[in-house]
């Protein structure tokens, strides 16, 4: 999918059920329409939205896009930082995790970052990560070369409250990462 860059601030942090701190989003100034009010901070929303658009076709629905979201960086001459993510998403009559696992280690094989808890590789490491079903939810860990640990992203499977805020009836497992460590 290609989603637009720009989308509600209820849809970035509430739809989501993420606290915006204030020190995420970059919101303009004068938006046209309630929207557009920030710069997306994660790839979710929009595929969300193209999953409730489309959810009139034969399930499963296989979504993912590679996109840039937007951060406040005020060390940065704009005040801004863009980054490079990926994202899927898997909607079925079930949430079959496994499905988006498996996408998620093809992806990584293919990034040439094995799943393994050593130099070069990448692990999952439970979380509670309130967008997703308690329990039901990791954070996605990267072992640089050097040896040092960063948080690439999440996977999970979403939280019924975010579902019905963008008005689906059917389970959504997905996973979200930082794809600039590879670029």
């Amino acid at each position: 999918a290609l989603t637009l860059s720009l989308c509600s601030h209820d849809e970035n942090f509430a739809f989501l059920r993420r606290a915006d701190a204030g020190d995420e989003a970059v919101v303009l100034e004068n938006p046209k329409t309630v929207e557009y009010q920030v710069c997306r901070s994660t790839l979710m929303p929009g595929l969300l939205k193209a999953i409730r658009e489309n959810r009139g076709h034969t399930l499963p629905l296989k979504m993912f896009e590679v996109g840039d979201v937007v951060f406040k960086n005020p060390a940065r001459v704009l005040g801004t930082q863009n980054q490079r993510r990926a994202c899927a998403m898997f909607t079925n009559t079930s949430a079959q995790f496994e499905v988006i696992s498996g996408l998620l280690d093809t992806l990584m094989t293919s990034l040439n970052t094995p799943h393994r808890k050593e130099n070069g590789g990448y692990y999952l490491e439970a979380a509670d990560i309130p967008t997703y079903l308690p329990g039901r939810s990791a954070n996605i860990v990267y072992v640089t070369q050097s040896g040092s640990k960063g948080i690439l992203g999440s996977i999970g499977v979403l939280h019924p409250e975010v579902l019905r805020s963008f008005e689906l009836e059917y389970p959504v497992s997905s996973f979200e990462i930082n794809i600039e460590p590879f670029l």
